[in-house]
This record gives C-alpha cells, sequence and structure tokens, in this order.
C-alpha cells in the first residue's frame, strides 16, 4: 500500500508521526549547516512549494526539546550524512514565528495581528524562563507585556533579539530564529494603502534579530519575495539570499523529475506522469527543473485524475491579480506574446521595490517570476540576476493568466460574461452589427473607468487581445502581428483543430486631418484583401474565415465585415460552449 498522500499538511512533524508520503528535503539542513560563514538566510520561493513544511523540519532537528526526535529523522538523507550533523541534533534554543496568513485590510487589524503573533511565542517561550533570576525585573516586565498585547512599538521591535538572548541565557547555547513567510503581512500592506509603517516596523524588527545579533547559531527566512533592501533589508548587510534563480538550495524546495517520478512509482501513478509534467512541470530554480509540489500531490489524490489548476484556488493571489489587471494595457505586448507561448528577454530584478511596481515593467515581470508565473532560463553569457529569457512555466500557469484576463475583459464590458459571450460568438460568426455594438460597449467603457485619459486605440485593442485569448482557449489561438501571406494581420483567430472557424482583422485609426474614418476603413479592407490574409487561417483547416476591418475614431467605433472564405472540404462541426458556430454575414451599419 502506497502511503497516503499529505494535502494541506505542512507540519513535518505530522507528517512523519502518520507515515504520510514524504519527499526527503532534508539535505536543506546539510546544506545550511555546511555555510558556517552565513548566520542569517533568505530563502525566497512561490507559495506552495514546501516552504512551512522546511521550517519545521529544521525546528524539529536543530531546535532543543523534552522529546526524542530520533523517530523523525530516521531513515532520511541528513541521518546518514554523518556525526558532524548529528552534533546539531536537538541542541540549540529555537524561536520559531510565522506570518502565514497575517493578511490585514487595514493598520488597526495589521496592529492586532502582530501583537497577537507576539503575544503567542511570548507564551510559549515564557516556561523556558522562568528560572529565578533569569530575567531582570526590567526584562520580566517587558516579557510580560508581549505577552498581554501591550507591549509599546520598541518593545515589540526587540522582541526576537530579546527571546535570543534570554534563551541562551537560559541554556548557554546560541539561539537558531526560524521566520517563515516573512513578507505575507507586506503584500497585504501594499494592497491595503498602509505599506509605509509596516515597512518601518519590520525594518526594526527583523534588524534588531538578524543584524549583528551574538546570541544567534542560525538565522532562516522564508517568504515569496526579497524586498529591497532600501525597503526593509537596508541594514542587513549579513543577510545571505538565495532565490530561485541561485542553484546552492535549487532542489530544497519543489519537486525534482527524479522525485516526481519516484512518487508517482510508489503511488501506481506512472501512466499519469506526461500529462502532469505538461501541467505542473516548467519551473526552473537554479539548474534544476521543478514541478509544483501543492499540484502534484492534489493531483495524484483527484479520483478522475483530470489536471486542474489546483495552485489557483489555493490562495487568493490578490496582489498578483491586482497587478496583472492594473497593467494590463501597459504590459499588453509582453502578455500577449507570453500567453502565445512565446519567451521574452528582460532583466530580472532580485529586489522588489514595491513603489517601482506602477513604473517599471521590468519590476513587475520579477514579481510575477518570483511569486510563480513566469519562469527564468538564463541567457548565455550573463551572470544571475541579470537579462533572463522569461515564459510561462506550464499549462496550469497559462490557465491562471486566461482566467484573470476573462475577469478583466468582461469587467471591462459592465461586467458582463453575456457581453464577452456575444462579442465572441458575433466575431466568429460574421455578426457586424453585434460585433460592433460590443466593441463600441467596450471602447466607452475602457475610456470612462480611465477617468478619460484616453488611451490610444491600439492600448485599447490589446487590451481587447489579452480577453480574447483568455475566453477563446482551448478550442483557438490568438494572434497578433502574425506573418500571414504577404504582410503581417493585426489579429488571427486560429482554430486548433479543422473545422472550427476562424478569422482575421485589420485595425484602422482615423487621424485628424490627414484619414477620416471611412478612408480608414476603405485602405483596411484594401489591404485584407490585397495581402490575402487568410492563408494561414485557410492552411490550419478554419472554416469559415471571417474577415473583418475595425475603425477607431475617438470614442466611434465602426465595424466592416468583409465576407467569409470556407474550405469546400470540411464540413464544419458545431463549435463547442462559447462559440456556436454560423454564417451570418450582416452588412456593417453605417
Amino acid at each position: 500500500m502506497p502511503a497516503p498522500l499529505a494535502i494541506g499538511k505542512d507540519e513535518f512533524r505530522e507528517l512523519r508521526e502518520l507515515r504520510l508520503e514524504y519527499i526527503d528535503k532534508t539535505h536543506l539542513i546539510q546544506r545550511l549547516l555546511d555555510d558556517v560563514g552565513a548566520t542569517a538566510t533568505l530563502l525566497p520561493r512561490p507559495r506552495r512549494f514546501g516552504k512551512t513544511v522546511n521550517m519545521t523540519m529544521l525546528r524539529e532537528f536543530l531546535g532543543k526539546s523534552e522529546t526524542d526526535h530520533t523517530p523523525l529523522f530516521e531513515g532520511l538523507h541528513i541521518w546518514s550524512a554523518g556525526d558532524q550533523y548529528r552534533t546539531h541534533f536537538q541542541r540549540y534554543p529555537t524561536v520559531f514565528i510565522t506570518f502565514k496568513n497575517v493578511k490585514p485590510t487595514s493598520m488597526e487589524e495589521w496592529d492586532s495581528a502582530i501583537r497577537l503573533r507576539l503575544s503567542k511565542l511570548a507564551e510559549s517561550l515564557r516556561p523556558q524562563l522562568e528560572a529565578p533570576g533569569l530575567l531582570s525585573e526590567v526584562e520580566h516586565r517587558h516579557l510580560k507585556e508581549l505577552q498581554e498585547g501591550t507591549a509599546n512599538i520598541s518593545v515589540m521591535q526587540d522582541a526576537l533579539f530579546m527571546f535570543c538572548q534570554w534563551l541562551e541565557r537560559a541554556y548557554g547555547e546560541k539561539t537558531v530564529l526560524l521566520i517563515d513567510e516573512y513578507d505575507t503581512p507586506i503584500h497585504a500592506a501594499w494592497s491595503g494603502g498602509f505599506y509605509r509603517p509596516v515597512v518601518d516596523f519590520f525594518r526594526g524588527f527583523f534588524g534588531a534579530a538578524l543584524k549583528g545579533n551574538p546570541h544567534l547559531f542560525k538565522g532562516v527566512m522564508t517568504g515569496i519575495l526579497r524586498i529591497s533592501k532600501e525597503s526593509i533589508f537596508s541594514d542587513l548587510n549579513n543577510l545571505k539570499v538565495k532565490t530561485l534563480l541561485e542553484p546552492e538550495y535549487a532542489d530544497c524546495f519543489g519537486f525534482t523529475e527524479a522525485e516526481v517520478q519516484a512518487l508517482f512509482a510508489r503511488q501506481g501513478m506512472l501512466q499519469h506522469m506526461d500529462e502532469a509534467r505538461a501541467w505542473y512541470n516548467g519551473y526552473r530554480f537554479g539548474d534544476c527543473t521543478i514541478y509544483n509540489p501543492w499540484s502534484i500531490l492534489n493531483y495524484l489524490d483527484s479520483r478522475d485524475k483530470i489536471p486542474r489548476a489546483f495552485w489557483l484556488n489555493s490562495s487568493s493571489n490578490d496582489l498578483i491579480k491586482e497587478q496583472l489587471t492594473r497593467h494590463a494595457f501597459k504590459m499588453s505586448t509582453d502578455l500577449q506574446a507570453l500567453m502565445e507561448g512565446r519567451r521574452i528577454e528582460r532583466k530580472v530584478e532580485s529586489n522588489i521595490s514595491f513603489p517601482q511596481l506602477d513604473t517599471s515593467t521590468d519590476t513587475l515581470l520579477s514579481l510575477l517570476l518570483f511569486s510563480g508565473y513566469l519562469k527564468a532560463e538564463p541567457i548565455s553569457g550573463e551572470y544571475s540576476g541579470s537579462r533572463h529569457c522569461l515564459s510561462i512555466p506550464n499549462k496550469e500557469v497559462a490557465e491562471i493568466y486566461q482566467l484573470t484576463f476573462k475577469l478583466w475583459l468582461e469587467a471591462h464590458l459592465g461586467g458582463s460574461s453575456e457581453r464577452v459571450t456575444s462579442l465572441v460568438k458575433a466575431l466568429l460568426e460574421g455578426d457586424a452589427e453585434t460585433l460592433e455594438d460590443q466593441l463600441e460597449f467596450y471602447t466607452l467603457h475602457m475610456l470612462s473607468v480611465l477617468d478619460g485619459k484616453g488611451p490610444e486605440p491600439e492600448a485599447l485593442y490589446q487590451g481587447l487581445m489579452l480577453g480574447l485569448c483568455a475566453t477563446l482557449e482551448p478550442h483557438h489561438r490568438v494572434r497578433s502581428e502574425r506573418e500571414s501571406g504577404y504582410g503581417r494581420a493585426d489579429l488571427l483567430i486560429l482554430p486548433n483543430r479543422p473545422g472550427l472557424p476562424g478569422a482575421v482583422l485589420e485595425l484602422k485609426v482615423a487621424k485628424k486631418q490627414r484619414r477620416t474614418l471611412e478612408q480608414a476603413l476603405s485602405e483596411g479592407k484594401a489591404q485584407l484583401e490585397q495581402r490575402k490574409y487568410v492563408t494561414e487561417l485557410l492552411a490550419s483547416g478554419a472554416s469559415p474565415v471571417h474577415k473583418w476591418v475595425v475603425g477607431f475614431d475617438g470614442k466611434i467605433v465602426k465595424v466592416v465585415y468583409v465576407g467569409a472564405e470556407e474550405l469546400e472540404a470540411i464540413q464544419a462541426p458545431m463549435i463547442p460552449a462559447i462559440c456556436p458556430l454560423g454564417v451570418a454575414s450582416r452588412p456593417a451599419r453605417r
């Protein structure tokens, strides 16, 4: 019988005591101990990639306890690694604090949450600090204030340092400090509009605990990002940061190819490996190919073995959704390329500065990378952290993008999924009147949302493209500026199997004193016919192929239906779901 799968369990001790399936990551302990020059280490990784399991593993191995933890580690890598590692087993007083679920929506919630975290920590450590004479009168008062949640900001910022100091005094050994998911509250603070005071608090909080702390043996932090030194780590010049770009801890988080192969073999599921690889593989940590562990375990646990975006539903992803939707226009070209399965070359910024998210697309792409929404492949000859080729790692993440931009398009069509359905249906049925109505509504609504700032029609078009990409998958592929016939078509909609309808669109913009809307439409129609843009669509087996010219003049949108071409040899089936087939060809309104 294979071991039961651990779904939603992130305590190492529980996994081992219940004899649940566990992928051995104890080599993380060995590497941290081998790195004798690093007192404080930050290991940022995407959510649900095993950070908390690893941190609780470190606590059970290094931390003092009245219980013998030998059974937890027998048979694992670290247990046979040598006596030089056994000498550290259950040796150090340990402070463990997690900010995993600290997601305040206001400063009041933030203040309550941090006080509660420190109160619980003080309460758990108090029995170890009750020896007579161990703490001074002032220290006793600070401990009580922290436990009761009445401490002032200065005492709260010094809390971790004081705990390390007191525990070393109690046991005669330096302390291990484990800080899990340190940046979760910072993400929430940025989204909630109270970023600066939270960052100011954490700068002092982490600085006191990790910089020059003489009572510290090892400090380990996990999170998703490395917040820029100017924001958090300005004083922490001793902090060693190993992101997913570096090789040192590459195989310590997530599952490697060999680990997944062995896991599927133990579970009797090797016949599903290819599908799992396409959906959940594709991440690159250092020089390792990595699978999403959360999705792999949920896929194996599912009865029907139908791949789904399990990772999407494991967290709210508020920051990512907010940034993607807010900057869809600004990043439309990059996002379009990524959603088409192409790679883009960009400089990766290891330090994320939240204020730069609104001004720098490189910062936003780096946020997507370190959050698990992109993978980075180094360009030959470039040093780590410089220019990389970025791409969407797998089908699961591609589905997340599609859903995000489908919802984005719905929001900019008045929040109506029916409008999206109507737009796509008209596009693939030759219904010019309906298509013009929906595009006009979209343009007016989008301009209204942007407070009259009036993006260029091309920007509106690119935003529409993102939504169409999401809406038409998986039955169609949407491509822009694609070589076809004797030129580049503005928009091609290609079916993923022969017999489904396709479309080609040419976009034209009226220009004051240079080209009227009617002239622009006439030019577009001539260009569409002369350059044979339908060539690629017909070659793909699309039938019929609907030809469109769309003209913009400020808030005015006009659509001309040029006609349809069919492959006579193919009997077109009904198009599934959102795109029913029809060959209606109403003329454009004048």
